[in-house]
């Protein structure tokens, strides 16, 4: 049953990758690009802003000094509008 189940899949997939074989590849992400360069950079100095959640070295949340600011500042300009 489970090498059914396996074969069935595995017919699935060749379908779908021979749908895309012909398709050209597109331009490289600048984003990834960024993510890769980090992931490179061997510093010890390094934050990591790319996408996500920020997490210090203890795995606690980080969050940006201008994002803590935020809602001050939208506080301030709704009190004044």
């Amino acid at each position: 049953m489970l090498s059914r189940i396996l074969s069935s899949k595995n017919s699935y997939l060749k379908r779908s990758f021979s749908l895309w074989k012909n398709v050209e590849m597109g331009p490289s992400d600048p984003i990834l690009g960024i993510t890769e360069a980090f992931k490179k950079d061997t510093s010890s100095n390094k934050v990591g802003l790319d996408a996500g959640a920020y997490r210090d070295n203890n795995g606690k949340p980080w969050v940006l000094e201008s994002v803590k600011k935020v809602p001050i500042q939208l506080w301030t300009f709704l009190s004044f509008t």
